[in-house]
């Protein structure tokens, strides 16, 4: 799933160079295709990526050849709705 989500965003996102893109996906999609981008091999994604939270967003940059990992898992902004 990962090689064929990273395959796609690097399709779109040559296609939209200097554009802003909001994608979604499930979360183990997305907590291995940031391992993937940020050199964790796949043997060790469990001991060294959590699950991206619930809500939360991660930003990446593109630099036209590769994925450049920002922000992972980010979801400060929740800090103000009542949670149950």
């Amino acid at each position: 799933a990962c090689a064929r989500f990273t395959a796609e965003i690097t399709k779109i996102s040559r296609h939209a160079p200097g554009k802003t893109l909001l994608l979604a996906a499930h979360a183990a999609v997305l907590r291995s295709f940031y391992a993937s981008i940020s050199g964790i091999p796949f043997e060790e994604m469990a001991e060294k990526t959590e699950f991206p939270a619930n809500a939360s967003y991660s930003v990446v940059e593109f630099d036209g050849e590769r994925f450049i990992p920002i922000e992972y898992s980010h979801d400060d902004y929740l800090a103000d709705v009542v949670r149950t």
